[in-house]
């Protein structure tokens, strides 16, 4: 019956951490570009080499290739600003999508953990406690593990997404263009 309490302790805090470690990978997956790709890019002349660099060098249905697919479409300059402001937008809202996750994780291993903890000191005894709470312990500990790589790894992305955006936008970055009114996508009853 002891084994009972551990098992579930250690259980939990494995689904935990799963949880808590699941953002992390899908951030991996946002840009699809490489910090090669995007300095041989760079040094691309003209921005359809440059579009045409990151189409090829992009993940089919990454974002950055979307957005470079996107760009070549695009007929003037204030249709280029407002397809990368979009796609910025877009890049912000994956980004934070899941990043409450990993704190979601640390509640579910330290209140699950502790209701564990609790059904082990009342159907065993004090040992059983005392060798579940380590699982319990590691649970919270990765997850916090996982918060904080998550953070670094969004910060990452952003500032990789903002590269792309300024390579295949080009000198418009820093420029002051008025965008285009686009319809609002709400219905109006």
């Amino acid at each position: 019956m002891d084994w009972l309490g551990i098992a579930l302790c250690s259980l939990v805090a494995t689904a935990g951490t799963c949880f808590a470690w699941a953002p992390l990978w899908h951030l991996q997956r946002l840009t699809g570009v490489d910090a090669a790709l995007l300095d041989s890019a760079r040094n691309k002349q003209s921005q359809q080499e440059r579009l045409t660099a990151i189409v090829d060098a992009a993940r089919q249905g990454s974002w950055a290739h979307d957005l470079a697919t996107e760009l070549a479409s695009c007929s003037d300059d204030p249709q280029r600003m407002a397809a990368a402001n979009e796609a910025l937008a877009d890049a912000d809202h994956m980004l934070e999508l899941r990043s409450r996750w990993p704190t979601m994780g640390i509640r579910l291993v330290a209140l699950a953990g502790l209701l564990g903890l609790i059904c082990s000191w009342l159907v065993a005894s004090w040992q059983s406690v005392l060798w579940a709470l380590p699982a319990v312990v590691v649970g919270v500990l990765a997850c916090l593990a996982a918060q904080r790589a998550e953070n670094r790894q969004r910060q990452m992305r952003r500032q990789q997404a903002d590269e792309v955006v300024q390579i295949l936008v080009g000198s418009l970055y820093h420029a002051q263009v008025e965008l285009p009114l686009r319809r609002s996508k709400r219905r109006r009853r």
